[in-house]
């Protein structure tokens, strides 16, 4: 560990408001990183006189704030473990001390720990918040953002395809992800929000985070949203995230939507969610998930070559077409069907090997394709 550089800061806040911050800002903080000191917190003074967190990975950035009494100026890095003994302390006010010698006293009643701090020049520099944010009502955006990034891939090897594109349509804003094996699209009434631009590659993790915001919100109307050539800022209430744009060019993906299908299944959402659950006992690891369509019912099959079982179900469903099966991986098809809206799903298909549609009937809002599995 470096040195620290030579600084004196002390500030008494709430141990539970402390807590409670420090738990967002670490979801951009992972538990390891090659340079240890970005696993941990930054904390300082900010315009208001409060204090403001920083927690970073390099590409993710998010900064909170909680209100404080503050002595002293300069900036400080502790350990993640920070986070954990403040957690731990007694209700009530928590006070933190930092000497010329880099070492941190945190006192709470009896309670007293001291904690080494990092050298602040290894730490990255914080990014700024865009010049320019336009204020976006909340609605259904984080349902939006919560239907789409479900899609997105967690292959570092294909960072295009851990994020998710944003383009402006007129009137509104389309969101689109996919890890190659589903496709999730979602139309969401809201302008400006790019700022601007015709499109832009958002991290889908900066958007998971935005979600989360906008749902321990407290009922916050509106995000501010900010857009650069490099990055993207959302700001609801005291919290801000930060995030580097994607680069790189994402698929596409109209020509994967086919314009009619021959067959149509609609359905009751939680009944299937409930016989997917149990036949998914034995659709463990790769094992696919059949569904054996015929009028006016479903058959959900799994078979384990290993265990040497089969599991089925049947459930009222209705159903146009021809008599067929089609499977599919019983994870992707879950996803799907739990973030498609109402009490009721639709599954259209052109063919067994063809991609299907998930979708909630009559409705184009948000649209889910997702491919089949050779059985």
């Amino acid at each position: 560990m470096t040195a620290p550089e030579a600084t004196t800061l002390s500030f008494r806040c709430d141990a539970e408001t402390l807590a409670d911050r420090l738990s967002l800002a670490f979801h951009a903080a992972p538990p390891k990183n090659p340079v240890a000191a970005m696993s941990g917190v930054l904390l300082r003074r900010n315009a208001s006189g409060d204090m403001e967190l920083v927690a970073t990975d390099g590409e993710l950035t998010i900064r909170t704030s909680v209100p404080a009494e503050m002595d002293g100026e300069g900036e400080i890095v502790l350990h993640r473990i920070f986070g954990d003994v403040v957690r731990a302390l007694p209700s009530g006010a928590v006070s933190v001390t930092v000497d010329a010698g880099g070492e941190a006293t945190v006192t709470s009643g009896r309670a007293k720990f001291r904690l080494r701090c990092y050298a602040r020049s290894d730490y990255p520099e914080v990014p700024d918040v865009p010049d320019t944010m336009v204020e976006i009502e909340t609605g259904e955006l984080a349902q939006a953002i919560d239907q789409t990034v479900v899609a997105a891939s967690t292959d570092r090897g294909r960072p295009v395809l851990m994020g998710v594109l944003l383009t402006s349509e007129g009137g509104s804003t389309r969101l689109v992800a996919t890890d190659s094996y589903r496709l999730a699209i979602r139309e969401l009434p809201a302008e400006g929000f790019l700022g601007g631009r015709d499109a832009a590659l958002l991290s889908a993790q900066a958007l998971k985070e935005l979600s989360r915001l906008i749902g321990t919100s407290g009922g916050e109307a509106t995000v501010e949203v900010g857009v650069t050539d490099t990055r993207v800022a959302f700001r609801v209430g005291g919290t801000v995230v930060i995030a580097s744009l994607i680069e790189g060019e994402f698929p596409s993906y109209g020509q994967l939507i086919p314009d009619s299908y021959a067959h149509r299944l609609e359905f009751d959402k939680a009944a299937l969610l409930d016989a997917l659950r149990r036949v998914g006992l034995l659709a463990r690891d790769s094992t696919p998930v059949r569904l054996d369509l015929s009028a006016d019912r479903l058959v959900l099959r799994a078979i384990d070559p290993e265990l040497g079982g089969e599991a089925s179900e049947e459930i009222d469903a209705t159903y146009s077409g021809e008599e067929f099966t089609i499977a599919f991986n019983p994870a992707y098809l879950r996803d799907g069907i739990e973030v498609c809206d109402g009490d009721r799903v639709c599954i259209e298909v052109v063919e067994p090997l063809k991609p299907a549609m998930l979708s909630a009937p009559g409705s184009s809002s948000f649209r889910y394709l997702l491919m089949p599995v050779r059985v």
